[in-house]
């Protein structure tokens, strides 16, 4: 017997494997069996307290390691299976770099503004030059006092007031049988060896009677710690189910719920199964576990000496040239059909160029029998198309061999043979599936699964195009890692290892001083508290819609804003409105207002600023006409003052200067060089207790919070976190202000590099960021995507009160509803001329209501439409508070969303939410959205959005059905909803976080976004 190679913890817990499935199996090896064995000889391997039981009649019992040394000192799981059994059957874009345009049309304007203040140059530069000095630190105000304009400092004031400006108006805007028959035992009474804390896990599968004597255990009084393993859901997907016998299903269905609310923690293949099982577990009302999702392994390419060199074993084998391969059971779910349908169309095409086609796998009588018998008769295939189940050696030989592989599965869990083809190096033409994109990313070609040309098409290319194919499999060697059994075994360790601390914060509490509940939670709200904004949208909104249900579930809770790198806590009665609060928008308007009335008393939202009242006065003075004027928000002084002192200089000297400013302001920002800012060089966020979760969900454009944090030489003893909600300034540099991109890319690093766990805005912004990660060398945290919610206040309004509500708009008749920030990502132009072509076409054309605040790039958009008299009082252009919004919604005829890029969109849940049809542009993460509930348009094809348009205006009872089938088919996920999961993903992420720090995990990827829906409190020890 080998010896362990771990060192034994007394404070680990003892980890016991079940191998119940191994131990009765009298039949071949299966996929099943195989995973077990693989797991249980890794956590061997790799984990000092590891024990395995099975099942002997009524009793759980230890089984001795002299009694499994077959298996556990085998080099092959499988050889050493068979050699038990006596049988041999194997069934087994960095962004470019931007130039300085000309100065935005937004900072313009209000240049513009300003210079209506007075129409001497000389008073408005006094008037900006006062409140320039009193914003400015002590040590400065003399300086500038003296030095009245230098054309220098006057740059670096522009700068500082367009990084301002752009901060606050950003917007981010695995089927199988086992043998039945057990092995012949002794009976034995209900007995176990399980003591409490003890974690039970178990990665066999059902049919077996072993779940009801587990039931016992717990039934008993012991607190065990119980895991299973769920390989895939696919006898229960909606997908998929069909393709199996109601048996199947049944017994699984009844084995998946009994393990959703007996186990404390389930490991699932992939995420595609993780996220699968949470939504079967969510419709059939079920707990949802904490999980952790793992990458299965293979130990191909690893074989014993072979006795014959390739061409033997391929000649023996029927192979006799070129051949293609897929690897996979025989059955109706692996899609065979279609294979064998496009090789026949392939062999009709290229005749006798076509390569061979090797069907690797065991036909499964149930779904694959009329199949089999049409590949033995058709003459056309005969010798070509070739059915076998090869050893592990031949498979070997077959993999390095072979042209390339292909997996036309219609859905899986983790998908076990495509992670093989890419580890031979050889490219795999897969089917469009979400479980192969999880596995092959970018690495593998896609083909609808029933597409049969498609198929056809992509095995003639590459056969013809051997080139371009040695260029792909050398971008597979180059970027793929495989993932052995015992990596799985180190990954599966690490999981259940974390998932146990933090449920039950044993060594974990010692260490770090934190209670076993709930752990502190301090969210930043910079964005929102401590920049003055005109309005709520986008970001912003979203920010404070975490805080609101963040708070709901932890009133504890602890809000921050950092001032130039120093945290400090914000008073909660400042923000009581957020909490109890009816009407978001407005609220947070009454807040600025009351926010700007304390400035001008010198009472600032920081207690890192400084008032000098005497200034102020001078200042208030010389802006008297200001303040008796429209009422400005942006309060910031040096903001306004570098306005008013801009608006004094000529044109070219004010482009010329912002052009300084912005190079100024960039150099300075993505420099890592410490700053001459005395309130930065003192950077502190010693704020933060131990082991707390610092959270953040807002953008730091200055990105001086960001510096400090990586900066922290402790920074360990937290939990950083942060949410990033779309990639999109450097995914689509040019529909950003010039300067955002690279100063947004840095913020990507920083946030990369520094913190601990990632929430992203859906799976393309995720996506994405893989992209930017692996492009820029940046590190990758763990990380999930979220669903941002897609409910707003829904109002108790009479028609009455709509019909007044949307008169104040300038509502008058039918209306269609366009929501989102105006900007140039938001492609409104496109929309704009789609109205005006329906307008040219004549008929009956509804209003267009443009609902939001004006962003970067669209001041030339904005002249055109406000003066064109064609669209005067046809299009509105609003900022409409909650209770318009909600009317809004509730009475347009539909919405349309032309974007051109987005994350994960909030504005298309809130129109489904709604029960409305959107007519949507035809980009990925919209899709990701809106799924077959909307209607799609190409971004720019103001025809196709003109005629679309037209056609639902035009088919009144087609569009109702629409509307059916959305309040059918959606289910609002409201914010409420995000809060929880936020919730439950932070407390669960942490402790797998400081579970790594006590070293008790290495580099698994723990992802758990719902804990429980029914409580989104952290569960206590017991």
């Amino acid at each position: 017997m080998s010896t362990m190679a771990g060192t034994a913890d007394e404070l680990e817990p003892v980890l016991w494997m079940d191998l119940t499935a191994t131990l009765h199996a009298t039949g071949g090896i299966i996929g099943i069996i195989r995973a077990e064995m693989e797991l249980a000889v890794g956590l061997y391997r790799n984990r000092a307290n590891v024990r395995f039981f099975c099942l002997r009649g009524e009793a759980l019992v230890e089984v001795p390691g002299t009694e499994l040394d077959w298996l556990l000192s085998s080099e092959n799981v499988a050889d050493a299976f068979v050699a038990r059994l006596k049988k041999s059957n194997r069934s087994g874009k960095p962004s470019r770099e931007n130039g300085f345009g000309v100065m935005p049309s937004h900072i313009r304007n209000d240049i513009e503004r300003v210079s209506q203040i007075d129409t001497s140059r000389f008073k408005r530069f006094r008037a900006g030059r006062a409140l320039l000095i009193n914003a400015m630190e002590p040590g400065w105000r003399g300086v500038v006092r003296v030095a009245t304009a230098p054309f220098v400092g006057i740059g670096v004031i522009l700068l500082k007031a367009s990084t301002a400006s752009r901060a606050a108006r950003a917007r981010l805007v695995g089927q199988q049988k086992p043998m039945a028959k057990p092995v012949v035992i002794p009976p034995a009474a209900f007995s176990h060896p399980f003591k409490d804390r003890d974690i039970v896990f178990s990665a066999g599968f059902m049919l077996n009677d072993k779940e009801r004597v587990v039931e016992r255990v717990k039934q008993s009084g012991t607190r065990v710690y119980l895991g299973y393993l769920v390989y895939d859901i696919i006898l229960i997907g909606s997908m998929t189910r069909h393709l199996y016998p109601e048996y199947g299903v049944t017994t699984f269905q009844a084995y998946f719920d009994w393990m959703s609310r007996n186990c404390d923690f389930l490991i699932y293949g992939g995420q595609t199964a993780q996220k699968d099982s949470h939504q079967i577990q969510r419709e059939r009302n079920l707990p949802i576990p904490p999980s952790a999702a793992i990458k299965f392994g293979n130990n191909l390419g690893v074989v014993r000496e072979r006795d014959e060199d390739d061409a033997t074993v391929l000649g023996r084998l029927g192979l006799t040239g070129k051949f293609m391969m897929t690897v996979g059971s025989i059955e109706g779910r692996k899609n065979h059909e279609t294979l064998y349908r496009a090789y026949v169309m392939l062999v009709e095409k290229m005749g006798d160029a076509a390569p061979q086609l090797v069907f690797v796998g065991r036909p499964d009588p149930y779904s694959s029998s009329d199949l089999i018998d049409t590949l033995n008769r058709d003459p056309r295939i005969r010798d070509r198309l070739i059915v076998m189940q090869p050893s592990d050696v031949e498979l070997d030989v077959l993999y390095r061999n072979c042209e390339f592989t292909m997996l036309p599965t219609l859905y899986e869990g983790w998908s076990l043979t495509l992670p093989e083809s890419l580890g031979y190096g050889k490219l795999c033409l897969c089917s469009d599936v979400e479980p192969l994109r999880e596995v092959g990313r970018d690495l593998v070609d896609y083909i609808a699964p029933w597409d049969v040309v498609g198929w056809r098409d992509r095995m003639e290319y590459y056969m013809i195009n051997q080139g371009s194919l040695s260029s792909r499999n050398a971008r597979i060697v180059e970027n793929w890692k495989s993932t052995t059994w015992n990596d799985c075994a180190v990954a599966l360790n690490s999981a259940i290892s974390a998932l146990h601390y933090g449920d039950y914060g044993l060594t974990l509490s010692a260490a770090h001083g934190v209670p076993a509940t709930a752990r502190p939670i301090w969210m930043d709200l910079t964005l929102s508290y401590l920049l003055p904004q005109k309005g709520i949208s986008g970001v912003i909104r979203a920010e404070l819609l975490f805080a609101r249900e963040l708070y709901k579930i932890e009133p504890s809770i602890r809000f921050f804003a950092c001032d130039r790198g120093q945290a400090f806590e914000i008073p909660m009665e400042d923000i009581q409105w957020l909490f109890h609060g009816e009407n978001l928008s407005a609220d947070f308007i009454q807040f600025n207002q009351m926010m700007n009335e304390r400035a001008a008393q010198g009472i600032y939202r920081s207690p890192y600023m400084s008032a000098d009242t005497g200034l102020r006065a001078v200042a208030t003075s010389k802006l008297s006409l200001l303040r008796q004027g429209p009422k400005l928000r942006n309060i910031w002084d040096a903001r306004e003052g570098s306005l008013l002192v801009a608006s004094a200089l000529p044109g070219k000297w004010q482009s010329w200067l912002y052009k300084r400013a912005v190079r100024y302001n960039q150099a300075k920002t993505l420099s890592d060089a410490p700053s001459n800012d005395p309130a930065s060089q003192l950077s502190n966020m010693s704020l933060f207790p131990d082991g707390a979760i610092v959270f953040f969900a807002g953008i730091d454009w200055t990105l001086t919070a960001l510096k400090a944090l990586r900066d922290m030489p402790d920074r360990g003893r937290l939990f950083l976190a942060h949410v990033l909600y779309d990639m999109t300034p450097t995914i689509t540099p040019h529909l950003h202000v010039i300067q955002s991109p690279p100063v947004y890319l840095k913020f990507l690093e920083l946030v990369f590099n520094t913190f601990d766990f990632i929430i992203y805005g859906g799976k393309t912004a995720q996506r994405d960021a893989t992209l930017i990660q692996r492009e820029n060398g940046f590190a990758s945290p763990d990380s999930i995507p979220i669903h941002f919610g897609g409910d707003i206040i829904q109002m108790d309004s009479t028609i009455e009160q709509d019909h007044e509500l949307l008169q104040s708009l300038g509502v008058t008749g039918k209306f269609l509803l366009a929501v989102g920030t105006i900007e140039n990502r938001k492609n409104h132009d496109t929309l704009y001329k789609a109205y005006l072509t329906l307008l040219a076409r004549g008929g009956d054309v509804p209003q267009l209501v443009f609902v939001g605040g004006q962003g970067w790039h669209t001041g030339d958009f904005m002249n055109r439409i406000t003066r064109d008299d064609r669209v005067k009082g046809k299009i509105i252009i609003s900022r409409a508070n909650d209770a318009q919004l909600d009317a809004l919604y509730r009475n347009c005829e539909f919405t349309l969303l032309a974007s051109l890029y987005e994350g994960w969109s909030l504005t298309l849940p809130e129109s489904l939410g709604y029960g409305k049809f959107c007519l949507v542009s035809d980009v990925e993460p919209l899709r990701e959205v809106g799924g077959d509930l909307v209607d799609y348009v190409l971004p720019w094809d103001v025809m196709g959005w003109a005629d679309k348009i037209r056609y639902h205006l035009d088919h009144p009872a087609q569009l109702k059905k629409r509307e059916r089938a959305i309040k059918r088919s959606w289910k609002t996920y409201s914010w409420a909803d995000c809060g929880r999961d936020v919730y439950a993903a932070l407390q669960s992420n942490a402790d797998g976080h400081f579970a790594k720090l006590a070293g008790r995990s290495s580099s698994t990827e723990i992802s758990q976004p719902v804990i429980s829906r029914a409580s989104a409190a952290r569960r206590s020890l017991p």
